[in-house]
């Protein structure tokens, strides 16, 4: 009870919850009211001993594949839209439950601002060979890093080589290049 109350009082409704340690939005949940929130918390811990909590922010969702070392590129800004409520393990896992629009559906400002932020978090993390970020841009136009996925999927459902693809590489040249960039010193 103590514990809600600090959060309700912290953060405002909606909030998101979050098995820390976790991926593909394991143990993650939009929490709408006091209600859920008992629920989204117990479901976080069945995953991992830690909780991120942070405001929900409404908007669209991109994320930016990058892919270098000192020298990094910025691929193709994909646009995610998930039939459920947002891009959870069964919208990333399962063919039909979302639709990756490249490009994205946004300005050619918001474009490349969402490149740089990208490029600047990549290389501020110290991030090698490749990642994706993802970014939410509310209702204003504001865009907002939600997490930069060190290793990023490569399956055939997976973003980064949806974006390598529209950037003129093959499954293999992509392949190849991250290989490359692992043995730079």
């Amino acid at each position: 009870e103590e514990l809600y109350s600090q959060l309700e009082e912290q953060f405002a409704f909606p909030m998101v919850v979050k098995a820390a340690g976790q991926g593909s939005s394991i143990g993650t949940r939009i929490v709408r009211n006091q209600g859920e929130l008992p629920d989204a918390i117990q479901e976080a811990f069945k995953y991992d001993s830690e909780l991120l909590i942070e405001k929900y922010i409404e908007g669209v969702e991109v994320t930016v594949p990058v892919i270098g070392n000192q020298q990094a590129e910025a691929l193709p800004v994909i646009e995610i839209t998930a039939v459920n409520e947002f891009y959870d393990y069964e919208s990333k896992y399962t063919p039909g439950m979302c639709e990756h629009i490249i490009p994205a559906r946004i300005s050619e400002e918001q474009r490349q601002l969402v490149e740089k932020i990208s490029l600047l978090t990549y290389l501020s993390m110290g991030c090698r060979g490749f990642a994706r970020v993802d970014l939410i841009i509310d209702k204003a136009g504001q865009p907002y890093v939600l997490e930069v996925n060190t290793i990023p999927g490569m399956t055939e459902m997976s973003l980064v080589p949806d974006s390598a693809r529209a950037a003129g590489y093959s499954f293999e040249d992509l392949v190849e290049k991250i290989v490359r960039l692992a043995l730079e010193k």
